[in-house]
Order: structure tokens, then sequence, then C-alpha cells
């Protein structure tokens, strides 16, 4: 078995849609590997660790899926008439950019592959680290211009994470088999450079995560002769937004800014609700996975079993809350004339009779700020996706006309581990949110 590996590659793409300069681009790329139980110094050790391989690999991509935007054309329209006659109108369609180049995808990795007792137990574990520049999007033009938007190459992206994943056979003998394959994953997305034309708002992060959510901080319900002077117009039942921070501003109102154009913060509450009391929530990405398949076999029946899960996971709140708070324009107080069927959560909607409530009034979609973060949570979930059960029928295969049949059961989706109380903790988090489905099925296999 070869101890020592490495594959070097080059690979030169055009596309014609860049302008001449910027055509072709050039995609190296490096993989090596040492299988170090092949080494002498590691015979001692072969009777536990049957195999041994580290891997490390460099490699480049490159994407020009932007269509042809490195020209400017016309077209004929919006027609004018003077007198009795028409006349054709030539306006600009699109502005092009010459500069316009590949976008390129950066990846190292490092893995590490294990087998343990004749390969009974092995173990994949790998680290990803990849960047992706020259990101091609639509950059904004100031308003003057008759195009709004240009394509263009915009910031730098980076994502990592870690992979693990473990097979094992944990039973083997002529009439019982039991096997697995366990996984561990985790990913994090991030602007790594910002693009010159990046206009800031005052809460936003310079290295955010590529699905960060920003918003006010929630205090609870509004009550009956409560006094909130920094939302004007607030109404009991409604949501309490925090009032936690301002801007210095000068003799004239206007805010101050630092030398690197941020506004400068007082750190204390103002008695205004904007901006500076906006915060950065999380990220929607789940904080890690997980995955265990099962499968069984004891003389003809067999039996598999899968499970998933996602932890550390940002909800928004689930259909029970937003169906009833005005989310998305949808009011409580609207769909009840409508005659929609409510939710049973209906019943804890803060009323001057139910001032105790946990959730908002149905007037809440009226209140300026909306919910903040009330509805917020990090929740978790482990779903059986999947159980299957089947049976193959012992067959006389000397006449040569079937060679297997094999009847199976299967139920989809038939339960979940969670301490979350919505429809699905996994699709809950928009007034139109639909759990997944439970099916079952019977099925035939033959094979001649």
């Amino acid at each position: 078995m070869d101890r020592y590996l490495l594959t070097v590659t080059l690979r030169a793409d055009g596309a014609s849609n860049f302008n001449k300069d910027n055509r072709w681009g050039y995609f190296p790329s490096v993989a090596t590997g040492w299988r170090f139980t092949e080494e002498e110094f590691m015979k001692p050790f072969s009777t536990i660790l049957s195999n041994g391989k580290l891997r490390l690999s460099y490699g480049e991509t490159g994407n020009s899926n932007i269509g042809n935007r490195a020209i400017s054309y016309y077209e004929v329209g919006i027609n004018n008439e003077f007198g009795d006659t028409e006349s054709k109108g030539v306006y600009t369609k699109q502005i092009g950019n010459p500069e316009l180049r590949w976008e390129t995808t950066k990846e190292w990795n490092i893995g590490l592959d294990l087998g343990f007792l004749n390969n009974r137990i092995n173990m994949t574990a790998e680290y990803f680290n990849k960047t992706v520049s020259g990101q091609l999007n639509e950059r904004d033009l100031l308003v003057y211009n008759e195009v709004k938007i240009v394509a263009a190459n915009l910031g730098k992206t980076q994502s990592q994470g870690f992979e693990l994943t473990v097979n094992t056979r944990n039973i083997q003998n002529p009439d019982f088999e039991w096997s697995s394959d366990f996984t561990f994953s985790f990913y994090r997305d991030k602007w790594k450079e910002r693009e010159f034309t990046w206009k800031p708002a005052a809460y936003s992060i310079y290295n955010a995560p590529l699905r960060g959510e920003y918003g006010y901080l929630a205090g609870g319900i509004i009550q009956e002769g409560q006094s909130v002077p920094h939302m004007p117009g607030a109404l009991p039942g409604q949501v309490y937004i925090r009032d936690i921070d301002g801007f210095e501003k000068d003799t004239d109102g206007n805010i101050k800014y630092d030398t690197n154009g941020n506004p400068i913060r007082t750190g204390k509450p103002d008695g205004i609700l904007d901006d500076a009391d906006k915060v950065f929530y999380g990220n929607e990405d789940p904080g890690y996975l997980l995955g265990f398949n099962n499968n069984f076999r004891w003389k003809n029946f067999d039996l598999n079993v899968y499970f998933y899960g996602q932890f550390n996971l940002l909800n928004y709140g689930s259909y029970k809350d937003l169906w009833l708070t005005g989310a998305d324009n949808m009011t409580g107080i609207v769909n009840l004339y409508r005659g929609y069927n409510m939710p049973v959560t209906a019943k804890e909607v803060w009323t001057h009779e139910n001032p105790n409530a946990s959730r908002p009034g149905y007037f809440q979609d009226k209140s300026t700020w909306g919910v903040g973060d009330y509805f917020h949570k990090k929740i978790w979930f482990i779903r059986c996706r999947n159980i299957t059960l089947g049976y193959n029928i012992p067959m006389n295969t000397s006449k040569k006309i079937l060679s297997n049949v094999r009847i199976y059961a299967d139920v989809n989706n038939p339960f979940v581990i969670t301490p979350y109380d919505g429809l699905d903790p996994e699709t809950d988090s928009t007034v139109w949110s639909y759990p997944n489905i439970r099916s079952y099925s019977l099925g035939l296999e033959i094979t001649f």
C-alpha cells in the first residue's frame, strides 16, 4: 500500500461573459497524504490501530455565473408622442462592468482517518477553512443614474467548520448484525472583508455571520397605567421595547461620528428608540448538528433507524405566537373577523381581563417598534427521521428467475424529542409554518 501520496492539478477555465483581460481563471490544487500505519514504528500497534492516514489539501475553484453583465446595452421602449406621431424611445437597460472577474473559492482542510480492531471501528475527523473572494453580486448606484444597479465583485466571506464521522460494526455473526454511523459537525460563516461601498447601520458588525439577526430588546408587555415615554402612542398589551443606548449629538441635534465614520454612543438611555438600541441576536445557523444511523439484521429481517438533530438553534417564534400578534401584517384581530381558525394559544393573549397573559394583545401590529426579541429563544431537537423494517423472503434460486424478494414497511418522521412547544422545531418560525408530515408506506422489491 502506498505510504506517501501527492496529487497536484492546475485547471484553466475561460468565460466569454468577462472582458478579454479577465476572461481566464487559473485554479491550482494540491493534496498530500501519509499512511503512518505503514511505518515500521507503528507495527507494534497493528492489532489495535489497523489504519491511520493524515491528509492535507488546498484547492481553488472559480465561478463565472453572472451572465453577460460586463457590457452596457440599450433597449427600445418608453415611447413618447409628439403631436400625432409616436416616437420610439431608446434607454440604457444595463450598465456594464468591464472589471468583472472570476469569483474565487480557496479552501484548505486537514483530515485524519483512523481504523481500529481490523477496521471494525472507523473514524474520520476533518477541519476545513474556505474563503470566497470577489463574490459576483450587484452594487447599488447613486440615484441619479438611469440604471440603479451594476454587477460587481463584492467582498470576501469565510467559512470554517469541523466534521466527525464514526462507523462501527458493533455485532457481526451469521444470524445477527448491527452497524452504526454517527456524525457530528458544525460550521461558521462570516464576512471577512466588506465591499468598499458598504454602509453599515449603527448596530452592524464588520465580521458578522452571514446570516446574523439584529433588532430591539423586549422587556415584557405594557400594562394599563404604565408610562412608556420613549414609545409614544404605545398601547397596553403591546410589547415593551427597551431603551438601552443613545447617540452623542451636537448642538444642532446631529449625530456625532468618530474618525472611522461610526456613530458615537453615550451608553445611556436617551428616551428615543433608534438604531442605537438595536443589538445582535445571534446566528441563524444551528450551533452544531448530529446524525445517528443504525442498521440491524437478524436472519432474514432487517431494520434501519435514523436520527438527526440540531442544537443551539435560534428560533424567532412559533406559529402559535406570530399568528396572533400581527407578524407580516396578518393580525390576530383580522384573523378573527375573517373567521380563520385560531390556535389554542389565543387564550393566552393579553386583554384587560387577562393582564398576566404570556402573549401580546391583538393590536400588537399597531406598534411602530414590533416585538423585538420577545419570542426569540434557543432551541434544540432530535428527530427520528425514518424507521424501516424489511424481510427477505427465502428463494429457491436454482430456477434462476427471481434472485431476491423483499417486503418492507416504512414510517417517516415518527417522533421528535425536543423541549420546544411550537408546531415543529425545524420549520416553525413564521406565520405560515407547516410541520413535517408523518407518513407510512409498504413496499415490495423484486430482483430478477
